[in-house]
């Protein structure tokens, strides 16, 4: 599990080598590796590695940036939580969709957002 932990972190920080590069055109041509899906008809490795990435996970946060790349309802990004992400739907009236929309001149909008900490 470490070596297949080892290989996935490669892919989620971009190392450029060939069996990164292989699998990204394959398997995520078009989305990254944390976005990625475990596809049809998946190789073994390419499922040993997507398997690693569930574990690889929990331990995860994203660096916010300028939020225009972190998705509100599905990125772990919330520090201070056990999961790090929001468990709950997303309201279908909301328009949110990443952190970038949270983000007004620099402070996150409060108002309407309230974070349980459990």
């Amino acid at each position: 599990m470490a070596l297949l932990g080892k290989q996935a972190w490669r892919l989620c920080t971009g190392v450029d080598n060939l069996a990164s590069r292989v699998l990204a055109g394959k398997y995520f041509p078009n989305s990254s590796f944390l976005h990625s899906e475990l596809g049809h008809n998946p190789s073994f490795t390419w499922r040993s590695i997507w398997e690693a990435k569930k574990v690889m996970f929990k331990g995860l946060r994203r660096k916010i940036g300028n939020g225009t790349n972190t998705k509100i309802w599905e990125d772990a990004w919330i520090p201070g939580t056990q999961i790090g992400r929001i468990i709950t739907t997303k309201p279908a009236e909301c328009p949110w969709e990443c952190v970038s929309d949270l983000i007004e001149e620099g402070e996150i909008q409060k108002g309407e957002i309230v974070f349980f900490t459990i």
